[in-house]
């Protein structure tokens, strides 16, 4: 299937977010969408080769960079994840304004701090389907502090929460009704896996939900196998249920 990539732009609070939509040359009916968020000093380069082969899938795909990241305006050092989660609103509105997506099957796909941001913009917005790569969890605290203060303690700040039932996005998660996909590194290095898979146990209303564990994995996911085997589950996973 040939796919058509666009470079794509849309403001948030004033600033201008950049990213890539991806969707197939031809289209005969509406399509469902899913977005992409990455992790904390990512951006959607990464993004880019994973997007592009979900879309061979028919799938519509959009990447981009939240504020402070990649091409997109914004300082990293002001901005913080409630920054992030108004990207993640606007960037939902954009993308269904698309008269090729399908509005009732919409899928987000968020890593690390970006499943944050998915995890409370389904509390706003329809979603049919989530997939949170090596969730992170933040505190009400943590959500008050700069993207660069977040990474001066990010060894130990994870380490450090004691009650992550009760932060923003774990209590967003609860009343997600969804099909909910959690892939986990089984080495991370930065969350702890028992802390992430709180996702899934606070998830008591999804229709449906699943758990991947990456053995030997890290939080990046830095070899070629384990990025392989999260493609093939994403895949796998939007095509079963948008």
């Amino acid at each position: 299937m040939k796919i058509k990539r666009t470079k794509i732009d849309f403001l948030s609070e004033r600033q201008r977010v950049r990213g890539t939509l991806f969707k197939p040359i031809k289209i005969k009916d509406k399509l469902p969408g899913v977005i992409f968020f990455h992790g904390m000093t990512s951006s959607e380069k990464g993004y880019l080769p994973i997007a592009e082969r979900l879309a061979k899938h028919g799938i519509c795909v959009m990447t981009l960079s939240i504020r402070g990241h990649g091409d997109s305006e914004g300082s990293f050092d002001k901005l913080k994840v409630p920054n992030g989660i108004k990207d993640g609103l606007n960037a939902y509105d954009f993308f269904v304004k698309h008269d090729f997506v399908d509005t009732n099957r919409i899928g987000l796909c968020g890593s690390s701090v970006g499943a944050v941001i998915v995890s409370l913009v389904s509390t706003q917005r329809r979603v049919e389907s989530l997939i949170l790569k090596a969730p992170a969890i933040y505190t009400r605290k943590m959500m008050t502090m700069t993207y660069s203060q977040t990474m001066l303690r990010e060894d130990k700040m994870f380490k450090e929460i004691k009650n992550a039932r009760e932060t923003p996005a774990l209590k967003a998660i609860a009343h997600f009704k969804g099909s909910l996909l959690a892939i986990l590194s089984e080495k991370d290095n930065v969350i702890p896996p028992k802390m992430q898979e709180l996702y899934l146990v606070n998830a008591r209303k999804a229709f449906r939900k699943n758990k991947i564990i990456i053995k030997n994995a890290n939080h990046s996911l830095a070899k070629k196998v384990w990025k392989e085997k999260f493609i093939k589950e994403m895949i796998k996973w939007f095509m079963a249920t948008l």
